[in-house]
């Protein structure tokens, strides 16, 4: 009997076998925010797109399985957003209860990878499938702050727009690339950018809630100008990055370009980006809430 105890003992303690509590904030890799609750196998969530005015905002209801590696439940979007959807949702917790993966979900959700809010991923070597090659991320030599770029190619014949679970996207074939929400005339004019200016990358600085967005045409900036175009001109060489009232800004003399809170480093790589590419005018789509935002010179 004793030796039955010591086993059960053993097992129990062994690597794995805790179930990590998944309680937190998270961050998703459309840039949306998630404040998960966990009680025993039992899991809830509110996530959002944004605080104020978000496009979407959902709840979550789920059981996590006795291992502690699935997460099974039923989503639905709530009035504070404008989308309509729900569905289902199949998720893998990974990396200690650190990091969430949709492998199955059902009416339009789209967000598919979550991690939580501080935690840094383990890097993963693996094969590319096919499928997504096209995709992929474009690794460029190092900035000055050291970091590479962050830009995922894409095909601009197979760009259009397409309005998904009642919210209107830009999408690549059955890849969508841009969430516009309810907002058809912004998602048709964010494209029509993409396609004058031969964009085929879309580039961050900080994932998965990007502090900076900009598109490139195979690695060149976007040049000249179009119509209707809403643009504030800048002189990059006025440029810096200087700390305003507790939050780290880009600014030009007295007048503030971009607003980083407290992430210091994502304020540097950015001016990096503006200084490598040469943009000279931040670009938008819908103000004073911008669907989009692109750069060009």
């Amino acid at each position: 009997m004793k030796k039955y105890i010591l086993l059960l003992v053993v097992l129990l303690s062994m690597p794995g076998m805790a179930i990590a509590d998944l309680s937190g904030v998270w961050l998703c890799d459309e840039g949306g925010r998630y404040y998960v609750r966990q009680t025993g196998q039992e899991v809830h969530w509110y996530g959002e797109e944004k605080n104020a005015n978000p496009r979407w905002a959902n709840v979550f209801h789920g059981r996590l399985s006795s291992r502690g590696d699935a997460l099974t439940g039923t989503w639905a979007d709530v009035p504070k957003g404008s989308t309509k959807g729900m569905g289902e949702m199949r998720i893998r917790v990974q990396e200690g209860g650190n990091v969430m993966t949709s492998y199955r979900k059902t009416g339009g959700f789209g967000c598919s990878k979550w991690i939580r809010k501080g935690y840094r991923p383990r890097a993963v070597a693996r094969a590319e499938p096919a499928r997504i090659r096209e995709h992929r991320r474009i690794q460029t030599p190092p900035m000055q702050s050291g970091k590479a770029e962050d830009c995922i190619s894409f095909n601009p014949a197979n760009v259009s727009v397409s309005l998904h679970a009642a919210s209107w996207k830009i999408v690549e074939g059955n890849h969508w690339m841009y969430d516009f929400g309810s907002k058809q005339r912004e998602a048709k004019q964010a494209y029509q950018v993409i396609r004058h200016y031969r964009a085929n990358q879309s580039c961050y600085v900080g994932r998965p809630n990007p502090s900076m967005h900009y598109i490139l045409a195979s690695g060149q900036a976007p040049a000249g100008g179009m119509p209707n175009e809403d643009c504030i001109g800048f002189n990059p060489s006025r440029l810096a990055v200087q700390q305003v009232a507790g939050s780290w800004k880009i600014v030009e003399g007295n007048h503030w370009l971009m607003d980083f809170g407290s992430n210091q480093a994502e304020a540097h790589q950015s001016l990096d980006v503006i200084r490598r590419h040469g943009f000279s005018f931040a670009c938008y789509v819908g103000r004073p809430d911008p669907s989009f935002t692109y750069w060009r010179r």
